[in-house]
């Protein structure tokens, strides 16, 4: 089925697509661009099935896109199978290819006005909504539990079902220079959102799904899996749906590693107790595959690998993350937690990692947190 907008551009015109990227996650559309090709995929196989899946397909016209073999045989991909063009002018001249097709004039680098997205949301195809959506679990309150140690009490949020936990306010022990760092109570997810919980969003919401599921339903053999291919817009738009919010990376760390500063949720490190690159799995694992010995002192679950996990946080100016380094900043969400393909070292609690909030891959999830209990 047909959703998502592919986007055309040449490598000089990166910075102006990012940013064009962010505007139409903001305004509710899929975007295919060829940062969403995994490891290993074949690249031009992927770019040839994005094209043909496409419901719209954006060019961003510049002498250097015109002058690209590449950007040419993605547009002529995409005329021949009869795909709705898109033109955005960035620099220089129309394309002679397309010199019938209207365009939208954005040579002072601005956004599209607002009848290019008009013009794009007639092109996409309507998800459907099951008339019933999914039974939601019964709502239960719990009291105290002892092996939530320090946190105490346990809530369910109605809307998504999952189990919270609380961690109470107080000063804690932050970063690897374990610095104190003072935060207020709040709630936590005890474990990743999973395939089949982000399920029950995409039925109900009719947001585009993860790329790698049957449709809008998840395989079987991971939906107690974490959620990954989700940007951190559909993070965000899960969390207003499900009245949480996405944590901030101090309220993460704290529910990671408690009060202590200890490296690893349980301690020091100790192997069989996290899906990271020794375990040998080199994929997701059901969530909680790890407890209760690689549980955190407030009873959270995979906080050491399996994914990393969108935060709040925006990667500050001046810090010390090198990957992409030529474009940092505001532009950045933070990650923590590590992967099943990290090593030892990168799932510390105090591990962090960055990427563009419209980024979509297999080792990316989140979990969210509540100011105040959900109910």
């Amino acid at each position: 089925m047909a959703n998502h907008v592919f986007i055309s551009y040449s490598r000089e015109d990166q910075t102006y697509t990012r940013k064009l990227v962010d505007s139409l996650h903001r305004q509710g559309f899929d975007v295919w661009i060829d940062d969403r090709i995994d490891f290993g995929e074949r690249w031009w196989q992927s770019i040839v099935q994005a094209i043909r899946a496409s419901a719209a397909f954006v060019v961003v016209m510049t002498p250097e896109s015109e002058k690209s073999p590449w950007v040419e045989r993605e547009l002529l991909l995409a005329l021949k199978e009869g795909k709705k063009i898109f033109p955005l002018l960035l620099r220089g001249e129309e394309f002679p290819i397309l010199i019938n097709a209207q365009y939208a004039n954005v040579r002072s680098g601005q956004m599209p006005p607002e009848d290019f997205y008009d013009r794009l949301r007639q092109e996409l195809v309507v998800v459907e909504v099951p008339e019933s959506p999914p039974a939601q679990p019964k709502v239960r309150r719990e009291g105290k539990v002892a092996p939530f140690g320090p946190a105490g009490d346990r809530w369910r949020n109605p809307k998504d079902g999952k189990e919270m936990v609380r961690v109470r306010a107080g000063k804690f022990l932050y970063g690897d220079d374990k610095r104190e760092v003072g935060l207020p109570k709040f709630w936590i997810d005890k474990a990743p959102v999973t395939n089949a919980e982000y399920a029950r969003f995409v039925a109900e919401t009719g947001r585009q799904w993860p790329q790698h599921w049957n449709g809008k339903t998840p395989p079987k053999q991971i939906a107690d899996h974490p959620v990954t291919y989700v940007s951190w817009h559909d993070a965000a738009a899960y969390a207003e749906w499900a009245s949480g919010r996405l944590p901030t990376e101090e309220e993460w760390e704290k529910a990671a590693r408690g009060t202590d500063g200890r490296k690893y949720p349980w301690g020091e490190w100790a192997e069989g107790r996290c899906n990271s690159k020794e375990a040998g799995i080199g994929d997701t694992t059901p969530v909680g595959k790890y407890s209760t010995q690689g549980d955190s002192p407030y009873g959270c679950q995979d906080c050491a690998g399996n994914v990393w996990e969108w935060t709040a946080s925006e990667w500050e100016l001046g810090s010390d993350f090198r990957v992409l380094q030529w474009e940092p900043g505001s532009d950045f969400r933070v990650l923590r937690g590590g992967a099943f393909f990290n090593e030892v070292g990168r799932v510390r609690c105090a591990a962090r990692n960055g990427f563009f909030p419209y980024y979509r891959v297999r080792h990316v999830g989140f979990r969210l947190v509540a100011d105040r209990a959900p109910g």
